[in-house]
């Protein structure tokens, strides 16, 4: 199978929401080991108009809100998490990162070779393993609903068939 970088990159940047209540703000494709394969982001603070002295005042009311961490950081904790997460657990994570939300990305199955007949001493060859699927990771804010992060990963879904 081939991936594109440019293709993924584009479906997980089309699963994004700058509004916290329409669609995730990061999305992440990775192994289930937590290996990043390409991740999209949304600057939370994109859509506010800009006004330093509104945000300074507001900074109060939004202690109860995710705490702010750089994108190399929250990076680190999103794929940590994900990295935790089993196919047969809850999709669903609440935690102070917001919302997350887990899919699993199955990939088909490689032919199976047969054995390399010209090796004179029948030894198998040293192959790499086999990656059988991926993880798709959507993280929202506390106000994105459960079903809008289902509905864009199933997105993600028949978007990575096509």
């Amino acid at each position: 199978m081939l991936i594109s970088p440019s293709h993924i990159h584009s479906l997980l940047t089309s699963l994004l929401s700058p509004l916290s209540t329409s669609g995730p703000h990061t999305a992440l494709l990775i192994l289930p080991q937590g290996q990043l394969l390409s991740s999209a982001f949304i600057d939370q603070d994109e859509g506010e108009d800009g006004n330093e002295d509104e945000d300074e005042e507001e900074e109060g009311e939004d202690e109860d809100n995710e705490p702010y961490l750089e994108k190399p950081e929250r990076l680190r904790l999103l794929l940590g998490l994900a990295s935790q997460w089993n196919e047969g657990e809850s999709q669903k994570m609440e935690c102070e990162l917001g919302r997350l939300h887990f899919t699993s990305i199955p990939l088909p199955t490689p032919s199976s070779s047969e054995p390399n007949l010209a090796n004179p001493n029948f030894l198998p060859a040293i192959r790499p393993p086999t990656v059988e699927r991926f993880v798709l990771v959507l993280n929202g804010t506390v106000g994105t609903g459960w079903g809008t992060l289902g509905e864009k990963s199933e997105a993600f879904k028949k978007g990575w068939k096509a």
